[in-house]
């Protein structure tokens, strides 16, 4: 029997196949930084920048209309009802397409 996977692997570790990648050196200002502690310093502030909490301020909403939206009408939810699937799961309310179907 083949086993292709463990064979590559094999060949991959006898040859030294594999690619290792260390960072030991990056750019930061157009100076190079080789030293462990300035490579920690320099990948801290760049976390702590890129995930810093910026947000612009929330609006202050007055109206009411804002918070809850635009009235719902009576037309918007007899199309609603009208388009249920029959035989689904009640929801939250217990309630079954069809008997809100035989209302309207």
């Amino acid at each position: 029997m083949h086993d292709s996977f463990n064979f590559h692997r094999k060949f991959n570790e006898i040859t030294s196949c594999y690619n290792k990648r260390n960072v030991s050196s990056i750019r930061h200002n157009n100076k190079m930084i080789t030293d462990n502690e300035q490579l920690r310093l320099t990948w801290e502030n760049y976390i702590k920048d890129l995930y810093q909490n910026v947000r612009p301020a929330a609006k202050n909403l007055t109206q009411q209309e804002d918070i809850t939206g635009p009235p719902i009408l009576v037309s918007e939810v007899k199309y609603a009802i009208a388009n249920l699937k029959d035989e689904k799961t009640p929801g939250e309310g217990m309630v079954q397409a069809e008997v809100l179907m035989s209302i309207i």
